[in-house]
């Protein structure tokens, strides 16, 4: 098996055309595909999405997909509710627990996957945080590259942000944040602190994310979104507002997701709450509220699951039951995208529950039970014969 390097063209994520006639071409002898990837010819038009597919039957250990990455080396990462699956192009690797194996993914259950420090993976599984090493595929629940006096519990990590200054930026439940900068190899805790309004308001952060100005964004899970800057090793709150007009039951513990779009404007949802989509306009200051029901832009649905912007500019609002909306920020109409059963080519299942946009652009949706959708502007699919089979349709 030949894996994908991230310098190649995106045309490579899958065999090479003259790879793809050999026998074991793509998922093995019984079917195979391939993706042409061109900017000259081909290209698919907005409003004509076609999408590939990846379940059970191409060996995806598990139809319901939870979370998605794809590494350094061009390996994309399936996490699901039973197996953590990889995938190089030809084929699926599946990794599960291995009750007399010490070094195995210590639980089946995948929520989230991210880049972490040393090259490694990190995976949040069912029974906490995980690291696998690609040099002797093993896991670890070991954090290495934190300082010795900064303990962290595996079962309290939300997630890792990895951002473009060398920092990683671990979340936890209501502990705040750990910075550890792998240049310097410096720990960093960032908490609250009762008598400074400059600090984190909570140490109950869901979501973080880097803005294109050097600034952080940052999620609580009461609700509120506050804007810092992190300089001379401080972690300083300099504007602070809530996604929602209404106070919130102090027991509500939310669950908000945040995205920084390519004109540096916020977006953000909350996964455990029917409340849209939230959009922060930042030369206005002002945030926007979309919703099922509102004008003059209106969604399909109200509980969101995702959110990306692909490489046109427009943002792709995924959702629990009514597919993906598509949204155009130059007059912010909306259309909807969903399953069709007359045609193979359209989402497998309108319960999304992730999306994911890798380096090369190609927009990578997670379903409830059907597996796994991928999606580019110029991919196009053929049927290619096989010597021992039918040509795939």
């Amino acid at each position: 098996m030949i894996r994908c390097p991230a310098e190649y063209s995106i045309s490579l994520i899958f065999n090479l055309f003259d790879e793809v006639v050999k026998e074991n071409s793509f998922f093995g002898s019984r079917w195979f595909l391939v993706v042409l990837l061109s900017v000259l010819s081909g290209s698919t038009a907005i409003g004509q999405e076609r999408f590939m597919h990846i379940d059970s039957h191409q060996g995806l250990s598990h139809n319901f997909v939870k979370s998605i990455y794809k590494d350094a080396t061009g390996f994309i990462w399936i996490g699901t509710e039973s197996g953590l699956n990889r995938f190089d192009g030809y084929s699926i690797k599946i990794y599960r627990n291995d009750p007399a194996d010490s070094s195995s993914l210590p639980n089946d259950y995948i929520a989230r996957l991210f880049a972490a420090p040393g090259g490694e993976l990190g995976v949040i599984t069912g029974s906490g945080v995980c690291f696998y090493n690609s040099t002797n595929e093993t896991f670890s629940t070991e954090f290495r590259f934190l300082d010795k006096n900064v303990k962290v519990n595996p079962a309290d990590v939300v997630n890792i942000v990895h951002d473009n200054a060398d920092n990683y930026w671990v979340l936890l439940e209501n502990n705040g944040l750990v910075c550890y900068n792998e240049v310097k190899k410096t720990t960093q805790s960032v908490k609250h602190i009762d008598s400074d309004d400059a600090t984190i308001s909570t140490n109950n952060i869901t979501s973080l994310v880097h803005h294109p100005d050097g600034s952080y964004w940052i999620a609580h899970a009461n609700g509120v979104m506050e804007n810092a800057v992190f300089k001379a090793g401080k972690f300083k709150v300099v504007k602070r507002m809530s996604f929602l007009r209404n106070p919130l039951q102090e027991n509500k513990s939310l669950i908000g997701e945040l995205m920084v779009d390519s004109d540096g404007d916020l977006w953000g949802y909350i996964s455990n709450l029917d409340e849209g989509v939230f959009y922060y306009k930042t030369s206005q200051n002002k945030i926007y509220h979309f919703k099922k029901n509102s004008t003059p832009t209106s969604l399909s649905s109200d509980l969101i699951s995702g959110l990306v912007q692909d490489d046109q500019g427009y943002i792709w609002i995924s959702s629990a039951g009514t597919g993906i909306d598509i949204l155009d920020k130059k007059d912010f109409s909306i259309r909807n995208v969903s399953h069709d059963s007359d045609m193979s080519t359209t989402l497998s299942a309108n319960a999304a529950t992730t999306m994911y946009k890798d380096p090369d652009g190609i927009v990578w949706i997670g379903t409830f039970k059907k597996g796994l959708n991928f999606f580019h502007k110029s991919m196009e699919r053929f049927p290619i014969y096989n010597r021992h089979t039918k040509p795939f349709a």
